[in-house]
């Protein structure tokens, strides 16, 4: 397990790198896939933590929304798919569940904003609800051998019984606020290569 953790953490490279390349140039983007490779985040490749996975989903998923940018169906999908994987992983990625949906819902109320049409939009929408949820309840039976249905599976039971228990009202709503104040900056971080890539923008040559 501690050989697959590096391996994992070394594939962000060229994920990082195709993210750079649609913005800046090959040397660039490589130099600073390589300087980006050899940063603290290294660290985490060192012990049986979660957070090398849970950084290599999410440059996949910034990934997915550049490329996708103009294809809203395969957004949704790749955006669900990843985001269940992401929250599998460590249940931080409930957040980032949270902001694509933001960002989303806020692309139905201005159309403008993607380019997309009103009825496209929803149904990208809803299209991303429905695969983030069925991804969770398939990726965790694959895990655990057990089909569950529960809203709260991906926090593990005794996380769950935490948070339907009434004497933990008062912390559930503490930390539905600092949920949202966290979508909302990832709203933003997901949001702005979406509107950014909406012009006729290609990869930079060289």
């Amino acid at each position: 397990m501690r050989t697959f953790q590096p391996l994992i953490y070394v594939l962000i490279l060229p994920i990082f790198y195709l993210t750079c390349r649609h913005f800046l140039r090959r040397l660039t983007s490589a130099v600073l896939a390589t300087i980006g490779l050899l940063t603290a985040l290294s660290t985490y490749s060192a012990y049986l933590m979660p957070e090398t996975v849970y950084m290599f989903l999410f440059f996949l998923l910034v990934l997915a929304v550049i490329k996708f940018a103009t294809h809203p169906f395969m957004l949704a999908f790749a955006s669900g798919v990843l985001v269940a994987t992401l929250t599998l992983t460590k249940p931080h990625g409930i957040a980032i569940a949270a902001a694509v949906a933001l960002t989303l819902s806020i692309c139905v109320l201005s159309p403008q904003l993607a380019k997309w049409s009103r009825a496209r939009t929803a149904l990208a929408l809803l299209l991303y609800a429905a695969t983030f949820y069925g991804s969770l309840i398939a990726l965790n039976a694959t895990l655990t051998g057990h089909l569950r249905f529960h809203p709260l599976l991906f926090v593990g039971d005794g996380y769950a019984n935490f948070f339907v228990s009434k004497q933990t009202i008062a912390p559930v709503r503490d930390l539905l606020i600092v949920g949202l104040g966290n979508a909302i900056g990832l709203a933003v971080l997901i949001g702005f290569p979406s509107r950014t890539l909406r012009s006729s923008f290609s990869p930079a040559t060289g």
